[in-house]
């Protein structure tokens, strides 16, 4: 659920190397913001503290302390005794920076070593590679992108194991080891665990789209509240919190809503609650919402909830059972004159039990008359599903999509396992769009008119 809520807020993460992301608020202040981090631990269920003395006053071992960029004075706040003491910490600033008895970070900025890793162009945005990828928070990281980052000099700490997660090159030759950018310790006789990242500007809301930043925010934000942590302190430049979110820019003018609104088929309803109730249990959300309860939710009014819910999914499986004894099955594909090569081919092998080289073949004779194109055995098949429009039927279009790209899989590939059940499906789903196709509902730049009946 939490890497559902990064995709969401960030559509374009994975693109922006190539297309930086159109700007969403007319402040630009908010790119340098945390709002998308601090995010991401109230979506995992942690309630946020509002002062640093109530930070203090809770018990380490159930809160997080997000520390990012510089404050005006963090003596008070004893990072080595809160860990020790069984609490989670982040310390990310790109300032030149003392932990007490845990380390010393300095003040960049770091420059790439190379053109190369030169991010976009600019020396002072370094490309990182080097990473601990057998790690927890490098997993799924290849790569990440600085902005004028500084280094860390020393770790240390009684009680702590610190490994160092990433590090790039020392350009100007005056280290003899890599520079320390990202470094991680557990301390050996509690639950205490510190991250320390020497460019706080990693997780700000502009750089978590670039490179894999948004996933190691995502690995990092889980790392710290595991182990039954409830409670955090985020910490912006010494002020708590990122302050509300700026409100998107809209259009001055919307435009005008649609004079009718289209309606749903029976047999459109039923596809659509059976894919929402397969979702929903491929998700697991049922096993999460009985056993990750809401914190500010009482036990009555979360088992009154879960009741409804409940309720709700049987009330919508009960309807589609009732719809689905009802629906139509899909029409056969139109009869012609006289059965094809094609078609002789598909129920010889299929009455044989070569349930692939059917499917092969009816997949390549489809798309060849979708197509106009007479070469049905050449590869590959290089139709794009996303272009495809249902005109009338746009709450099935991904659906619809998801069938085409299930029928250019087969096409293109010699090495699919196919058996009887999946080469019926195989054979519904033919028939289904072939149906759209002849009725002028399925649309693509490289489908011909179908013939005329």
């Amino acid at each position: 659920m939490v890497v559902c809520l990064l995709v969401t807020v960030l559509s374009g993460s994975l693109l922006a190397q190539q297309t930086p992301p159109r700007p969403q608020s007319a402040d630009p202040q908010w790119w340098f913001g945390f709002h998308l981090f601090e995010m991401l631990f109230k979506q995992r269920g942690l309630v946020p503290l509002t002062s640093v003395q109530r930070a203090l006053s809770s018990a380490p071992e159930e809160t997080v302390l997000v520390i990012l960029g510089a404050g005006d004075d963090m003596s008070f706040l004893d990072v080595s005794r809160f860990i020790r003491d069984g609490g989670a910490v982040l310390y990310a600033t790109d300032h030149t920076a003392t932990m007490r008895n845990l380390g010393f970070l300095q003040r960049g900025p770091i420059v790439a070593s190379s053109p190369e890793a030169a991010y976009h162009g600019f020396p002072d945005c370094p490309r990182m590679t080097d990473l601990v990828r057998d790690h927890f928070l490098m997993r799924g990281v290849n790569q990440l992108i600085l902005n004028r980052c500084g280094r860390i000099t020393r770790l240390s700490g009684s009680g702590v194991d610190w490994q160092v997660l990433a590090t790039l090159p020392d350009r100007q030759g005056d280290f003899a080891q890599p520079l320390s950018i990202i470094a991680a310790g557990e301390v050996r006789k509690s639950r205490g665990k510190i991250a320390v990242i020497s460019d706080h500007s990693l997780l700000t809301n502009g750089m978590l789209w670039h490179g894999d930043n948004a996933i190691f925010a995502v690995n990092l934000c889980q790392w710290l509240s595991e182990s039954g942590r409830k409670r955090f302190l985020f910490l912006d430049n010494g002020r708590v919190g990122s302050g509300p979110l700026p409100p998107p820019e809209l259009p001055q003018r919307l435009p005008p809503p649609p004079e009718s609104m289209p309606e749903l088929t029976r047999e459109e309803m039923v596809t659509f609650t059976n894919k929402l109730l397969t979702g929903l249990e491929d998700a697991d959300v049922f096993n999460e919402l009985a056993t990750n309860r809401l914190p500010f939710l009482s036990d009555a009014v979360y088992a009154r909830s879960l009741m409804i819910l409940l309720a709700t999914v049987v009330a919508l499986w009960l309807l589609s059972r009732l719809g689905s004894s009802q629906v139509l099955q899909a029409a056969p594909l139109p009869v012609r004159g006289m059965p094809t090569v094609a078609d002789l081919k598909i129920r010889q092998r299929a009455a044989a039990g070569e349930f692939e080289q059917a499917a092969r073949v009816m997949a390549r004779d489809f798309l060849g008359r979708l197509t106009g194109s007479s070469h049905t055995d050449g590869l590959p098949w290089s139709i794009s599903p996303r272009d495809v429009e249902l005109r009338g039927h746009l709450a099935l279009r991904s659906s619809f999509r998801w069938e085409l790209t299930r029928i250019l899989q087969v096409a293109n590939s010699d090495r699919l396992k196919i058996d009887r059940s999946e080469f019926q499906s195989l054979l519904d789903s033919v028939r289904r769009l072939d149906r759209l196709w002849r009725e002028g509902s399925l649309l693509h730049p490289d489908f011909v008119s179908p013939p005329l009946d």
